[in-house]
């Protein structure tokens, strides 16, 4: 799409997920694609004009924001659901049912179980 500027990608069974800078609007965006046919099927527009770090499953999203924290993106209502404050995070990853971030500082690696 014309206009935006791809931060990453993360592809599942049935879902890709694009973290994009939006340079019209000047917005971040995360649009949730269908792999069958290629079109934008969500799009939850991010909480801050900067790509960032994320993480998906069948559950939602997750974003780190750098030295503000973790958020979790809902794809069913499109928005953001719940946020965990943590500074210090080199990223985030999902998997073995918990939200997974790495402290490169102190070496620690956090397991956040997602409430959702």
């Amino acid at each position: 799409m014309e206009g935006l500027e791809c931060g990453g990608v993360v592809a599942l069974q049935n879902a890709v997920w694009v973290d994009a800078y939006d340079t019209v609007m000047r917005r971040t965006i995360l649009e949730r694609i269908d792999p069958a046919t290629s079109k934008v099927t969500n799009l939850i527009t991010a909480t801050t004009n900067q790509t960032f770090d994320f993480a998906a499953d069948a559950h939602g999203v997750r974003t780190w924001y750098p030295g503000v924290g973790i958020y979790c993106a809902d794809p069913v209502i499109d928005q953001y659901v719940g946020a965990f404050a943590s500074s210090g995070v080199a990223g985030v990853a999902v998997g073995a049912g918990a939200v997974w971030r790495a402290n490169p500082d102190s070496g620690e690696l956090l397991r956040i179980m997602p409430t959702a």
